[in-house]
Order: C-alpha cells, then sequence, then structure tokens
C-alpha cells in the first residue's frame, strides 16, 4: 500500500505531459496537484492504518470512513483511493503464519535436543493484541494464538500446531 502511494506520489512529480498535451499547461498543474493531494491523503491513511484493532477490522466500514473525509471536489483521490483494505488483516494472518512455523521449528528443535515438558506459557505475538499460548501435552506442545482475525478467506491456514515428541 505504501508502494501505491510512493507511485501517485511520483507521478505527480513528472514533467513529461500527462496526456499527450492534450491538456493545456494550468490543467496539466492542476491534474499533478491533484494527484500529490490523493498520494498525501492515502499516506495519512496508512499511517492511521495500525490505530485500528486488526483483530476486528472491518475493511468496507473502513472505506466508507475514509471515503467520507475525502472532500467531493477531490474526484481523483475518491476514484484512485484503493478498496483493497482487507489486504490489512491478510497480512497480518499471514504475518501469524510465518511467526507460527519459526515458533514450531525452534520447539522442535528444543524436544529434539530433549528439552523438558513445557508448561502452560503466553508469549507476545508481533501483532498488536495477541499472544501465543504454549500448551504441554502428553503427544508434544501445541502451540496456538489466543485470539482470531476476522477473514474472508474460506479456509485461511490454522493457527494453531502440535508439535510431537521425538518418537511419538
Amino acid at each position: 500500500m505504501r508502494a501505491e502511494a510512493f507511485s501517485a506520489h511520483l507521478t505527480s512529480t513528472f514533467d513529461r505531459p500527462i496526456k499527450e498535451a492534450t491538456l493545456g499547461a494550468k490543467p496539466q498543474a492542476f491534474a499533478r496537484w491533484m494527484i500529490w493531494d490523493y498520494a498525501r491523503r492515502f499516506s495519512a491513511i496508512l499511517d492511521e492504518l495500525p490505530q485500528y484493532d486488526v483483530r476486528s477490522f472491518d475493511p468496507k466500514a473502513f472505506d466508507r470512513e475514509q471515503q467520507a473525509k475525502i472532500p467531493r471536489w477531490q474526484v481523483l483521490a475518491r476514484t484512485l483511493l484503493p478498496n483493497f483494505w482487507d489486504a490489512w488483516p491478510r497480512s497480518a494472518h499471514v504475518e501469524l503464519e510465518a511467526e507460527l512455523t519459526a515458533l514450531v521449528l525452534a520447539e522442535r528443535e528444543r524436544l529434539a535436543a530433549g528439552g523438558p515438558p513445557r508448561t502452560t506459557d503466553r508469549r507476545p505475538s508481533r501483532v498488536k493484541g495477541l499472544s501465543w499460548i504454549y500448551e504441554d501435552s502428553p503427544e508434544g506442545t501445541t502451540i496456538h494464538i489466543d485470539g482470531e482475525l476476522r477473514s474472508k478467506e474460506e479456509k485461511p491456514v490454522p493457527l494453531r500446531f502440535t508439535v510431537r515428541r521425538v518418537g511419538l
């Protein structure tokens, strides 16, 4: 999303004509200014995004809220503002998937080295507001997240895994 905002900003700084000199000098300057204004607004929205709880984030409501903040005269910004806000919670889920993979590999190594059974433990996640829970059982250690993310995926990757003890 940051690349999208930067791309718009970069486009606003080009010296070449916007569309093969079909516009005069003043309309081209105005069009560049509108693109620059959109990039500025979009960057501010992205700065604000982390203030929302990713666990209960509603992309459609967020889009409506952001569209309402854009002045009516800024038609270009209203048109260019993306409607793929669901990418934010999906990226948080992907980050949790990667984090779980690293935790599983570390736990697998610990158990293979003969590590003792683990007591129930909680570790903070990289995603704000979520923690990883470690639970020991006879078959191994189960690692799972302590909450849920709203997901539009039909079958999201589960954020739970049991690392089996060596020899089971």
